[in-house]
């Protein structure tokens, strides 16, 4: 199993890093503090180190200076920032900019260990495929998703304008009950849509224009059907 120790100043960058290494399968150590830097390195005797390369308190530059190393290990990689920053230094093996994404950081590990890349993005690929398919479980299930979050998804299904949800009704319980017992008190509303005698009106209108010929043959069809019900049989 790959050793790999990680200096980097950055928190979230640190984790995310480190996650993805440790789920492929490499034996992750990680410190935000350059003076543990040591011991860390002695315990672990790591195959390779991840270090910021000249941060505000991380400096991987200075720190690489005091690395012994023994047939080429550790390799050294340089995580560097908005500042292009060189060191002559030969231990460093492969620079990185920041913020670094997991395959970048896989490939350097790859050519500097002698890895198959490939084997490394399949890995890779199949741990996202792995989280997507939680993350959209999660959603489904409800499980260890926010409330507000659920909220939200279907209030999108059902409000393409993104409105704001009533938090409150708009009148009082009282008014709400005055307005049903004056529903209930008062005449039957007009009903909405065709009254019985426009109704039968029509259906006059649709009888006297239909096609006479249509009549007669549908009422021949007809006798024949209930002459054939009643036939005697042979």
């Amino acid at each position: 199993m790959l050793r790999v120790l990680m200096v980097l100043e950055d928190y979230g960058e640190l984790m995310f890093l480190q996650t993805v290494l440790k789920k492929i399968g490499f034996d992750v150590d990680a410190i935000q503090n350059p003076r543990n830097f040591q011991d860390s390195l002695l315990s672990m005797n790591p195959d390779v180190l991840v270090m910021t390369a000249n941060g505000k308190k991380v400096k991987g530059i200075e720190l690489s200076h005091t690395v012994k190393r023994m047939r080429g290990l550790p390799h050294i990689i340089l995580i560097r920032g908005t500042q292009i920053v060189r060191d002559d230094n030969t231990n460093i093996d492969a620079w990185l900019d920041s913020p670094v994404g997991a395959m970048p950081l896989l490939n350097a590990i790859g050519d500097t260990c002698g890895l198959n890349k490939d084997v490394l993005a399949e890995k890779f690929v199949k741990l996202r495929l792995q989280e997507v398919g939680e993350n959209e479980a999660r959603v489904l299930t409800g499980d260890g998703v926010e409330p507000f979050a659920l909220e939200n998804m279907e209030r999108s299904k059902v409000d393409p304008g993104n409105h704001e949800p009533l938090t409150s009704s708009t009148i009082t319980s009282e008014q709400r009950n005055e307005r049903y017992k004056k529903f209930l008190t008062s005449d039957i509303p007009v009903q909405a849509g065709f009254s019985v005698k426009q109704v039968q009106d029509q259906v006059k209108d649709l009888r006297r224009n239909e096609n006479a010929e249509d009549l007669a043959e549908l009422e021949r069809q007809r006798k024949e059907f209930v002459a054939h019900l009643f036939k005697k049989k042979d």
